[in-house]
């Protein structure tokens, strides 16, 4: 497997967040850090949100619809969450291990019957969901959020190093 595509007898895949040397894989395609859409803001990590109010709690990752999703961290798949209350459609993915250290990744259709299951960074956890109708006109991505020890981290530079 290359750093950012696993060719296949169907041809190339791209994969979002490949388990991989950073230095050979700097995000330039899938997996870009996304920038500011208008109406939206930035989805870099502890960006102001509302005014303000509060900020964003992960780091929000270029993904095509359908784009196989990979597990960021090792671990155990924990739950599978609805993000919005009032659209449980749109789902996430928690992977938890046992040095302390939790991963989400947002809006990702898990694959089936993933929760319980032992998971290595690389492992492909479920596709990329289309944000289009949440948030007409928003980059589609991937919101991954990082805690090690309960502590949030920015997760452009925890877990990058083993892209």
């Amino acid at each position: 497997k290359s750093c950012c595509y696993d060719k296949g007898a169907s041809g190339d895949v791209e994969y979002l967040f490949n388990w991989c040397g950073h230095g050979g894989c700097t995000p330039s395609e899938p997996g870009t850090l996304r920038g500011t859409d208008p109406g939206y803001g930035s989805g870099d990590y502890q960006a102001s949100r509302d005014n303000g109010a509060r900020s964003h709690n992960g780091q929000d990752f270029v993904a095509y619809a359908g784009q196989p999703v990979q597990a960021v961290i090792d671990g155990v798949v924990t739950r599978v969450f609805p993000v919005y209350e009032d659209n449980p459609s749109l789902t996430g993915v928690e992977i938890v291990n046992q040095a302390g250290v939790s991963a989400k990744v947002f809006y990702v259709t898990p694959t089936q019957g993933i929760v319980g299951s032992s998971v290595r960074a690389g492992d492909v956890i479920g596709v990329a969901q289309d944000l289009g109708t949440r948030y007409p006109g928003i980059t589609n991505h991937n919101h991954v959020e990082i805690k090690v020890q309960g502590v949030l981290k920015d997760p452009s530079n925890y877990f990058l190093i083993g892209m």
